[in-house]
């Protein structure tokens, strides 16, 4: 994983950890959450496993989250997955990440909204995630030299 999408995981993590303070504390969040779910009253078939970059819970409610390093990395099976865990687990909140941003599929992102439905989408872009005032590769190049993955994600360096 590249550094870029490790940041944007990382401020997601945290923007959904900080989220309204009307709201319940963050109960907990990790990042790189494998869910295998198990077919609709059958407790021995597992269906296909689906990951989600972000989990979290809030006010015992889930919030899953999908991470890109580019927004125009989205894909439809992107949003079949992580609305199916929304809609699953009953989230509160379904949202989509990057370090940059959605313009260029806005058709998936509307498509999110209505699959995701009775969860709130949620959209978290880079002026959502990090500091204005500079573009994302200018960011994530000055910060990429400072953070070390093992210390903040608990994993070796991707090769």
């Amino acid at each position: 994983m590249s550094i870029k999408a490790r940041c944007c995981r990382y401020w997601a993590l945290r923007k959904v950890a900080s989220g309204d303070p009307r709201q319940a504390e963050l109960s907990g969040g990790i990042p790189g959450v494998l869910l295998t779910p198990h077919a609709a009253g059958n407790s021995t078939t597992r269906e296909r496993p689906i990951e989600v970059d972000v989990f979290a819970l809030r006010d015992g409610r889930c919030i899953v989250c999908e991470c890109k390093a580019a927004g125009s990395e989205l894909r439809p099976l992107d949003i079949e997955r992580i609305t199916q865990a929304g809609r699953r687990l009953e989230c509160s909140r379904v949202v989509l990440a990057t370090a940059t941003d959605f313009s260029t599929v806005p058709e998936l992102v509307q498509g999110a909204r209505e699959a995701g439905k009775p969860s709130s989408l949620e959209i978290f872009e880079f002026g959502d995630l990090f500091d204005h005032g500079r573009e994302p590769d200018d960011y994530l190049a000055h910060l990429g030299h400072m953070i070390s993955e093992e210390r903040v994600f608990g994993t070796a360096p991707s090769q």
